[in-house]
């Protein structure tokens, strides 16, 4: 058996493996991506104020003034708490999408290499005036292992910047009398 008669019997199969991982991650991507959605904003407890109590007009109108700023700043917590949320969970699903879809390039790139698959001689190259790295091979596999390499590392080592403002929007940081 030659070697290109024993390859040629070999790449249906390579081709069914790259075609299951494709859809493996396109399952992974659907079933983690329904997750992100921002959670439901659920009736919070407001603040309950006897307004009866008070004999003064301008005391309780001031009472229920404060009482609605009150529950403005409540949602208005909810609501920021909840939207961070979403992001930490954005973030941390699009590393995992990542890490997938660079642990399928490596696979699939040890697959072309266990079968000899190979073409003409290319060079690929990524750099910065840091670090610089090159590949010059004639093997599509060890083109697909450093791709899958380097998605992997970028995912892992790009880090977010997830800060929230804690400031108050309707209750005044401080009362004048």
């Amino acid at each position: 058996m030659t070697a290109s008669n024993w390859q040629t019997k070999l790449l249906p199969f390579i081709l069914i493996a790259y075609f299951a991982f494709a859809a493996a991650y396109v399952v992974f991507f659907y079933s983690e991506i329904r997750d992100i959605a921002m959670p439901a904003v659920h009736d919070q407890p407001s603040l309950r104020l006897d307004t009866n109590l008070v004999r003064s007009e301008a005391t309780r109108k001031e009472m229920l003034m404060w009482k609605d700023r009150v529950a403005l700043e409540e949602g208005v917590v909810h609501h920021r708490y909840a939207l961070m949320q979403t992001l930490v969970t954005a973030r941390l699903k699009i590393v995992a999408f990542a890490f997938a879809l660079g642990s399928i390039c490596v696979l699939i790139g040890a697959f072309f290499v266990l079968a000899r698959i190979s073409e003409p001689a290319s060079e690929v190259g990524l750099g910065t005036e840091v670090m610089k790295a090159r590949l010059r091979s004639s093997s599509p596999g060890l083109f697909l292992a450093f791709l899958g390499t380097v998605i992997i590392v970028i995912s892992m080592l790009v880090k977010g910047n997830l800060a929230m403002n804690e400031e108050a929007e309707y209750v005044p940081t401080a009362v004048q009398k």
